[in-house]
């Protein structure tokens, strides 16, 4: 379920209509920025009660997002009013601990805040959910971490050594002037 508004708390008032998960806001609600919240029911994990920590597994939530299990905030990934905290490359891995969890059905609200489409350069930037993993911390990890690598890491190790090349290119362009082109394309890369 989801509904659009502000505050500290799922907004029961508003109305609320049924949406699928993943949620591109280009396509459920065009134009329209957040925030918005989504409510999710789910039975209590069996590795919780057994004292095992379980957790929140969020692929992408664009731009920023808070969580909230059973009422209580758990997460919360930054700003959530201008100017918000850009967080749509990295992936949530939220910890949901095992004292807030009742022993049947339990309650995650999440609150995202976004932009529309028409105010972002890319359609990855767009305000959205992605699907949702309730899991063991354990087994959700290595997921976190994976397409924290491909999001975040590999980006960063691209432009390391794009950096490098290029001032490599440079120094050796500027010493050696029978090949100066080599110096323009350093100062570009």
């Amino acid at each position: 379920v989801s509904a659009v508004g502000g505050g500290r708390s799922f907004p029961a008032a508003a109305p609320s209509k049924g949406v699928a998960l993943p949620d591109d806001w280009a396509r459920s609600r065009p134009g329209a920025a957040g925030p918005v919240w989504y409510r999710v029911g789910f039975p209590a994990p069996a590795d919780s009660l057994r004292g095992e920590l379980s957790a929140l597994y969020i692929e992408r939530a664009c731009t920023n997002l808070e969580v909230f299990l059973n009422g209580q905030q758990v997460h919360s990934g930054g700003r959530m009013d201008e100017p918000l905290t850009h967080g749509c490359n990295h992936p949530q891995l939220v910890a949901l601990p095992g004292a807030l969890m009742q022993p049947g059905e339990n309650v995650i609200d999440i609150k995202v805040a976004g932009y529309p489409l028409a105010e972002v350069g890319a359609r990855a930037r767009a305000g959205g959910l992605s699907a949702l993993s309730i899991g063991p911390m354990a087994g959700l990890a290595w997921r976190h971490s994976w397409q924290t690598a491909l999001n975040v890491g590999f980006s960063q190790a691209l432009g390391a050594t794009l950096l490098l090349m290029g001032g490599f290119m440079f120094v050796l362009g500027f010493n050696n002037r029978r090949e100066s082109h080599l110096a323009y394309f350093g100062a570009l890369s």
